[in-house]
């Protein structure tokens, strides 16, 4: 979703857990849609390159 809304790619096996565990607390209100969110993304992209044929 987000490489396809914002062209931002995350590492298949962690970080994009992370994100979609971020943006499952802001669908369930947990976080607000207006409360301004930090997400630090601190690497994994050869992860990205391991899994590249799988969105082909």
């Amino acid at each position: 979703m987000l490489a396809e809304l914002e062209g931002l790619f995350l590492c298949p096996v962690y970080t994009s857990k992370a994100m979609a565990g971020l943006i499952e607390y802001i669908k369930e209100n947990k976080i607000k849609k207006d409360e301004t969110i930090v997400f630090i993304h601190t690497g994994g992209m050869p992860l990205v390159h391991a899994y590249y044929n799988l969105y082909e």
